[in-house]
């Protein structure tokens, strides 16, 4: 049974102008739908049989030409899709509660009245918050599939689909490889160095994959393409990528100096997850151009990379197909006191203690200091997953040697 107040049907659009008779119709047939933020209620061109009204929270409507409308409970209260197919995206700006009944069933009862035109805000680039209008252009133009994401270079594309097949062997990948006479080179001299030496020098690619094996190959690989992706044609913007890159890196080794404390951890998975925590920064630092407010105010555009860049890291890493071990990262990176029902440790727990670990004074975003690691439930989730009893500090001490080695693995 309906449990809907038909009073709020009665202040609809163009609801409102019908008999209390249809209107208790409407309600035995209408229903209610809830949705998180962020969450595509509806693509452009599809079918919706419904009329479908906010009654709680907001829902950003964007047409074909990129124009953004906010449509909320305050707002005159018209479908969000008068017609269907539906001509714009939905997405929910934020939690959302929608009153939601069958076209078939409207159409019959107002028997050829038409809603009156929206009545909603225009959302503009140069709206109160910038960094807004920047992340909802981004996930828009991603689920239009226009965003130009960052892309992984071929190389280590090739690499990580080569060692998926179960038929390749090191001469394939050397192949691949030796393409990029870079990364060929840094394979050889780590398979060279003191972490993965043996008692005899190797002077060529196929010997050192051999010696690498296929899995450190491929993470090194890709994590030597992606110095690639961190970098700008804007020489305003071309120093935060820098920087961005140094902190990555040095999260990156420092990450992979530890996994191998921890029972279940894979040192080059962890090198790359430590690469690509921050990756969801990139697109938003590339496209702040777009809005001078951001570009023009460090402290504004940093606040807008540090509220949006774990969504968009997710975004981009599935778009790359990463499995979803890495995927997570982006999204709890920073989440040090994250509540899971999985006891066990996972690869955000592992780079949110080496950030705290190779960070000795705590990263300024917002005036706060970060946490002592050992406050976090991410430190005491890994704490359980130790081969050895080992305090923070002696991590931290083996932090700091991962960070001296860190020139064998990553490129500056």
């Amino acid at each position: 049974m309906s449990a809907i107040d038909p009073r709020l049907l009665q202040k609809l659009n163009p609801l409102r102008s019908l008999q209390p008779d249809a209107i208790e119709e409407l309600v035995s047939a209408a229903w209610i739908e809830n949705h998180p933020a962020r969450r595509i209620i509806f693509q452009r061109n599809t079918s919706d049989d419904a009329y479908r009204f906010v009654v709680s929270g907001s829902v950003l409507l964007v047409d074909a030409q990129d124009r953004r409308r906010k449509v909320d409970a305050s707002s005159p209260a018209d479908p969000l899709s008068e017609e269907t197919p539906t001509r714009e995206l939905a997405i929910t700006a934020t939690e959302v509660s929608l009153l939601c009944m069958p076209r078939s069933i409207c159409d019959a009862l107002l028997a050829g009245n038409r809603p009156p035109d929206y009545a909603v805000e225009e959302m503009q680039a140069s709206a109160e918050d910038p960094s807004e209008g920047l992340f909802y252009q981004l996930f828009a133009d991603l689920v239009s599939e226009r965003l130009e994401l960052p892309s992984l270079p071929d190389i280590a594309v090739q690499v990580r689909t080569a060692v998926a097949e179960d038929d390749t062997g090191p001469a394939d990948l050397a192949r691949i490889i030796a393409r990029d006479p870079a990364i060929a080179a840094r394979l050889i001299q780590l398979a060279n160095g003191s972490l993965y030496g043996g008692q005899s020098q190797v002077d060529s690619l196929q010997p050192a994959i051999v010696r690498l094996g296929s899995t450190v190959t491929r993470e090194v690989v890709t994590a030597h393409a992606l110095r690639a992706v961190f970098q700008s044609p804007h020489a305003a913007l071309r120093a935060r990528m820098t920087k961005l890159w140094a902190h990555s890196t040095q999260v990156a080794a420092t990450a992979h100096g530890l996994a191998g404390s921890f029972r279940g951890f894979d040192r080059e998975q962890a090198l790359l997850a430590g690469l690509v925590h921050d990756i969801g920064a990139i697109p938003l630092i590339t496209n702040s151009v777009l809005y001078p407010e951001l570009t023009a105010n460090t402290a504004r555009l940093d606040l807008a990379i540090e509220k949006y860049r774990s969504q968009t890291g997710a975004m981009i890493l599935r778009y790359w197909r990463f499995p979803d071990i890495l995927t997570a990262v982006p999204m709890h990176a920073e989440d040090w006191y994250r509540q899971t029902s999985e006891p066990k440790p996972d690869y955000a727990d592992l780079i949110a203690v080496s950030q705290l670990l190779c960070t000795v004074d705590g990263r300024a975003v917002t005036g706060e200091r970060w946490p002592q690691t050992e406050s976090t439930t991410a430190w005491q989730r890994l704490e359980s997953c130790l081969d050895n009893p080992m305090s923070p500090e002696d991590l931290r001490a083996r932090a700091e040697e991962a960070l001296r080695r860190a020139s064998q693995l990553l490129p500056g």
